[in-house]
This record gives C-alpha cells, sequence and structure tokens, in this order.
C-alpha cells in the first residue's frame, strides 16, 4: 500500500480561512491538493481531523490570540458613547 501524505492541520486551517463562504470538505480537499499535491485524504479523514479534541483546542487557542491581538485594540478606540446606544453594552472595568 502506498504511504499517504496527510496534511497538517495548520495547512488546513490556512487553506480554509482563506476562502470566503463556506466550502464542502470534498471542496476543502480539492483545494489542499491543489495546494499541496502530494496530500492524499478522503473527506471522511479530514472530518475527523478538523474535528478531533486537538484541532478544536488549536483552533479555540488560535482565535483567542488572534482576537486579542487584532480585535481588541480596535474595540478600545471605540468611544464608549457611541456604544451606549445598544442594550447590554457596559464600560470595561
Amino acid at each position: 500500500m502506498p504511504h499517504t501524505h496527510q496534511p497538517n492541520l495548520a495547512v488546513v486551517v490556512k487553506v480554509s480561512i482563506s476562502r470566503s463562504g463556506i466550502i464542502s470538505l470534498e471542496g476543502l480537499r480539492d483545494v489542499l491538493r491543489e495546494k499541496s499535491p502530494e496530500s492524499d485524504i478522503t473527506p471522511q479523514a479530514l472530518s475527523k481531523k478538523i474535528n478531533s479534541d486537538k484541532a478544536v483546542s488549536f483552533l479555540e487557542r488560535t482565535f483567542e490570540a488572534i482576537y486579542k491581538e487584532q480585535v481588541c485594540p480596535k474595540l478600545e478606540k471605540i468611544p464608549f458613547a457611541v456604544l451606549e446606544q445598544f442594550s447590554n453594552v457596559y464600560p470595561p472595568g
């Protein structure tokens, strides 16, 4: 049986977030093959990889880091008075 190359989770994440909209597992697999021709993974295996505990944890940590680095600084620049028109918005602290 020939050895199949399994794509790295970081490659899967990068490819999936570089595309706008919703992409099927088959579509994601096809994009992975474009980026890494030696990749050979079934949609079912890709689903298992994406939904593994390690992948979920990795994505949570990645999202949190991006949020803190890129979103929070922008939110801090919004004057609180602008947000007062919305319910359930409270000043920081």
